[in-house]
């Protein structure tokens, strides 16, 4: 298995990039679209835990669109072989200032990459 293969590592990268912008722009359409259609999809939120596409469909669309602005302050990808992957990043709240991080392991299904797991949590940083 090859790790971080360059083309699949920069696949990767940008469709990632794709997400961030549909998060941040409350696109719901594209947020759907990059999550797996499947009950075996999970996203455990900052306050929700979602089991299935079903679930995490219904909570994008009742969501505010308010306070989702965001700055990225770390991230790293990484590639396993070529239809696997994880997003991990922390990222500050531009409208509460809290810090979060989010983990995310997607993989290439039907040609495109899907978010299958996904994991968005607070982090109380040191004073």
């Amino acid at each position: 298995m090859i790790i971080n293969q360059k083309e699949t590592l920069e696949e990767l990268t940008r469709v990632f990039a794709e997400y961030e912008t549909a998060l941040v722009n409350n696109d719901v359409q594209t947020l759907d679209r990059l999550f797996w259609n499947n009950p075996l999809t999970i996203r455990y939120g900052a306050g929700e835990n979602l089991y299935g596409y079903d679930e995490i469909q219904a909570f994008r669309n009742a969501r505010s669109p308010k306070g989702l602005n965001r700055t990225i302050t770390q991230q790293v990808i990484t590639t396993y072989g070529d239809a696997l992957g994880c997003s991990h990043i922390e990222y500050v709240n531009l409208s509460s200032g809290r810090a979060g991080r989010q983990t995310q392991t997607w993989m290439k299904h039907e040609g495109q990459w899907v978010v299958v797991s996904a994991h968005v949590s607070w982090l109380e940083l040191p004073k």
